[in-house]
């Protein structure tokens, strides 16, 4: 039998010297277990982020909260790949082998082209 996921477990990182890091919290209010992976996202163009999650975080919370860090780019999509495979939303981290103290996972704005995808989805032919 599979126990229930408890939810993404997370941490903030500290802004200051007067700030206090908070401690990790999951969904139903409780605290979590303490071994956080540290994550660090870079992307090609030189921006990133830095974050702390536990490895029961599914690749789409992850995503979500990369999102909530990085600037938008107009007319673009971003996809995550850690190692040479892209970013699962649906499996843990730790199901895609993102384990241990420390991760670094790449980052790339992909250009959506809606006219495109539109077409595509009604199946008619590509120029």
């Amino acid at each position: 039998q599979v126990s229930p996921r408890q939810g993404c477990s997370w941490q903030s990182p500290v802004y200051g010297p007067e700030q206090k890091q908070l401690m990790p919290t999951n969904d139903v209010g409780g605290y979590a277990e303490p071994n956080l992976i540290d994550i660090s996202v870079q992307c090609l163009n030189g921006e990133g982020c830095a974050l702390k999650l536990s490895g029961c975080c599914t690749g789409l919370e992850l995503y979500r909260m990369v999102l909530k860090q990085l600037p938008r780019k107009k007319g673009g999509q971003l996809t995550l790949q850690h190692l040479d495979s892209p970013l699962i939303w649906h499996k843990s981290l730790q199901e895609q082998g993102i384990v241990g103290k420390a991760a670094t996972l790449s980052c790339t704005y992909v250009p959506k082209d809606l006219y495109v995808a539109w077409r595509a989805v009604q199946g008619q032919r590509l120029p």
